[in-house]
Parts: C-alpha cells; structure tokens; sequence
C-alpha cells in the first residue's frame, strides 16, 4: 500500500475503504457508524491492522477522516464530478449519518492506541538507526502525530455530548434560504407566513413644518382603523387642531414554508424592517397583500374626519 500524505485520504487504504464505502453503503442516503465498522472489519481487503501494530494510514483512519469531513459540512469534496461517476454514490447525498457513543469509542481507543503503539514503535526502531518511525522526513512524522491527535480530540468532543446516539450530518439549510440570509432577509424561524403592515404618515407641524413618521405593526389593518393606534394620535398631536394627515397604508406577506399564517412580532418587524426594506426581498417571498392610500384626515376642533367622506365623522374626539 502507497501513502503521499499524512492522512488516510492521502494513502490506498484511506482511499480503498472511502471507495468500499460508497459501493457499498450510501445507496439509501443514511450511514451508521457501527455499520460501517462492522463492514469493514469483515472486509478481507480493507480490515484494519491491530492498533498494537501502530499502523500509520488505516481505514478506520480513514472513517474517522469522514466524520470531520461531514461535520465540517464538505462531503461533496469526496464526490466525482465526471460522467463516468455518474452512476456513484453521493456522499453530499447523505442525510443522516448516526453513530453511537459505544461505536465512537472503539473508533476513539483504536486511533488512540494506534499512535501509542506506533511512538513506542519509533523508539525501538530508532535502536536500529531507523529515524522517524519509518517515515522518510522528520515533518511528515510530527505531522502524522499532530493529524491523528486531532482526529482523537475531534472524536472526545463528541463523545463529551449528553447524546447517546449523535447525528453527524448537520442540518442542511435550504440554498434559497441561504441566499436570502446573505441579502439580509429574515425569514419566520417557525416556517409561517407572517404579515404585517407598513404606515407612512404626513402632515404639518402647528408652525407649518413638515412632519413625517412611519408604523409597523403585526397584521394586514385596514385604513379605517389606523387612527385608533396610539402612534398615529401622537403624530396627530403634532399636527395640532385645522391639519391634513396623509396616510399612505401597505400591508404586507412574508412567505414561510407551510400553509400556517400569522401575525408577525414587534421583534420579527424590526428584523424585517430595515434600510433597504422592501429592496433586498424578491417577489418569491415577500407580497404586497393592499394598499390603502394615500388616504387623507382632517382634524377639525379636536375630532378626526376622512375627508374622502365629506367629513363622516368616523373617530371619537383626539381630545387636542
């Protein structure tokens, strides 16, 4: 067997059982780590050596390799791009890749013992004259101990989890959700649909300056209503007695992934809400569900008028 790194990948034994693997088990798209052990162990081809050999590129060496490699969400680099792979089993096809705190352990002690064995192993060869281990440069045997130390700590870490069954495979998020997130949309963490509405109001101040405010508020509220919200009579305060407040009123959708609706939080509207609000959305997620406006109020003697209805008193006194 050839190796041209210090890991099991850069070696045929690495890349021998990385190859059994994706003949042999990646056709459902789930991977069990005891299954993997146990297919390997009666493998006459890609058995691993005894740890007490200090053997140096290892299958096991190897599925250890893929656990990081899953974790650190880069399956897809052990996959085949061409044609002739076409018919291959996908690593980036997997969805769910267990293991037990038992089957980590015995991965664990069997890289940890491999090294062991393979310093002591050095010590005794260097009786011989025989330098690093058997390796031909001094960087490639430190290098070697430094990669299979990492691996054994990689694995303590999970081994720490309260978890007695792990799952490797980290969720995978949604490509389109992904870039969403890159253009700084938020989206409802609990995959419903959520609408609320954005109010822009105008007028002038009591001294004839000009006066501007906008309110986000959960829901779809129709103009009509606007008036009644606790923002919109501060805004009417400033106008004073004899003003024109315009209102321009737009309600708004923002699509999750299922059927269910809901009003959104005051928090989700401030994430929603921001400077290149509604820019950075596309058409795909967020819908202009109405649009009320401009609507135009007139406030006469304290008391609220639509001057769209020839001043019908539609509001109880604002008490100006």
């Amino acid at each position: 067997m050839g190796c041209w790194g210090i890991t099991a990948l850069q070696s045929d034994s690495g890349l021998d059982a990385i190859g059994y693997i994706r003949d042999k088990l990646l056709e459902d798209g789930v991977l069990d780590l005891e299954i993997i052990i146990d297919t390997l162990r009666i493998s006459s081809w890609n058995r691993p050596p005894k740890a007490s050999e200090g053997p140096s590129h290892t299958s096991l060496m190897a599925v250890a390799e893929l656990i990081i490699i899953y974790l650190d969400k880069e399956a897809a680099s052990l996959d085949y791009e061409g044609k002739w792979a076409a018919n291959d089993g996908k690593f980036a096809s997997i969805h769910s890749f267990t293991a037990s705190k038992e089957s980590l352990k015995y991965l664990r002690d069997y890289l940890s013992d491999s090294l062991h064995y393979a310093k002591e192993n050095a010590v005794l060869k260097a009786e011989e004259g025989k330098k690093w281990g058997g390796w031909f440069k001094e960087g490639d045997w430190i290098g070697w101990q430094d990669h299979m130390q990492a691996l054994v700590s990689r694995l303590d870490t999970l081994l720490a989890s309260e978890e007695t069954l792990l799952e490797l495979v980290p969720p995978q998020e949604n490509i389109e959700d992904r870039e969403r997130k890159e253009k700084g949309m938020f989206l409802p963490e609990d995959g419903m649909t959520v609408t609320f509405s954005v109010i822009m109001l105008s007028g002038k101040g009591k001294k004839g300056e000009p006066q501007h405010a906008e309110i986000y508020t959960g829901g779809c509220i129709g103009s009509r209503f606007i008036p009644q919200m606790p923002l919109f009579k501060e805004f009417a305060e400033k106008c004073g007695r004899d003003a024109f407040i315009e209102v321009d009123n737009y309600a708004y959708e923002l699509d999750g992934d299922n059927w269910h609706i809901r009003k959104a939080a005051k928090e989700e509207i401030q994430q929603i809400v921001g400077e290149n609000f509604p820019h950075n959305y596309d058409a795909g997620i967020l819908h202009t569900v109405s649009h009320d406006g401009p609507d135009q109020f007139y406030i006469k003697e304290g008391v609220l008028y639509d001057n769209r209805q020839k001043e019908d008193l539609i509001e109880q006194s604002l008490n100006l």
